[in-house]
């Protein structure tokens, strides 16, 4: 009677244990879990001269820009190492070929849900070769398109919503045109900023508050931007220079460069021709910084 009472015992214990164990278990798993899918990574992409940023989050892939056509292998070779076969939504700034050249390709080689475009254009660049090339997959494949403009949000997973700061009228020059995107998730900020000019800078922090923790030097370190102005009214911890080596256009400017050292420090500045592929990583409490 006394050994089947310790053996009951012994049997009750153990089965409390093992529901401890599994209680254990899932709620770790379940954590696992919320961290993944509250992870924001953000890759500034070496595709030489042009621009092109992978917004991940929960499985959701947004590009911002995808580079010239002319260095597709390494938009490629960088989608096809971290395995993304699919991309959400392909968000182009405006139509200059270092940022449009390769949608065509991406939509007819990937699974390609909706390219979102600005409202605003300009009339003279949208018959170009890169332009052409994107309307006609677009229509071939039937893929979804969506027009913004300023006030709109742009949904990048997480309930994260971007928020579109420019344009909000038609510009008589094609870089002017470019979308103006400042995402926020939790503590940190990003501001993507396409090939915007000074002049779009002075509107800008006239009509928003631009203050952000990661910019995207605007028109690849070009003269024609980063005003001190601008800069300052950012005060960003961390920025990014789209550009190839040795390119035509002597990007970044020594004239812009000079500018931006004096709000970004040297240890927070990235480059894609000196550092490759720039990742933030961000979980909302820290961000980490890795060259890829």
């Amino acid at each position: 009677m006394i050994q089947n009472d310790i053996s009951n015992k012994i049997k009750n214990i153990m089965a409390i244990s093992l529901i401890g164990i599994l209680l254990f278990c899932i709620s770790f798993s379940y954590q696992i879990q919320v961290n993944a899918s509250s992870l924001l990574k953000v890759y500034f992409i070496d595709v030489g001269q042009g621009s092109a940023i992978l917004v991940q989050s929960n499985d959701k892939n947004t590009l911002i820009d995808t580079g010239d056509e002319k260095y597709y292998n390494k938009l490629d070779a960088f989608l096809s190492n971290n395995q993304i076969n699919s991309i959400d939504q392909i968000v182009l700034t405006h139509n200059d070929p270092d940022h449009v050249g390769n949608v065509d390709r991406l939509i007819k080689t990937r699974k390609v849900g909706t390219v979102i475009q600005s409202k605003y254009g300009y009339k003279k660049n949208a018959s170009t070769k890169d332009v052409k090339e994107l309307n006609a997959a677009v229509s071939k494949y039937h893929t979804k398109t969506v027009k913004v403009k300023k006030g709109n949000k742009i949904d990048f997973g997480c309930g994260m919503k971007g928020e579109v700061l420019s344009p909000w009228k038609n510009y008589k020059k094609v870089n002017q045109t470019s979308l103006v995107i400042k995402l926020i998730y939790k503590k940190y900020s990003y501001l993507f900023t396409g090939d915007i000019y000074s002049s779009n800078e002075k509107e800008l922090i006239k009509k928003y508050n631009v203050k952000s923790t990661v910019l995207q030097i605007p028109h690849h370190s070009s003269y024609t931007s980063s005003s001190e102005a601008f800069l300052k009214k950012v005060n960003a911890k961390y920025a990014v220079i789209s550009c190839g080596k040795n390119n035509q256009y002597n990007h970044p400017r020594p004239e812009a460069m000079k500018r931006i050292k004096k709000y970004i420090s040297n240890k927070n500045l990235y480059r894609t021709d000196q550092d490759g592929t720039i990742l933030f990583i961000n979980d909302g409490k820290k961000l980490i910084v890795k060259k890829e």
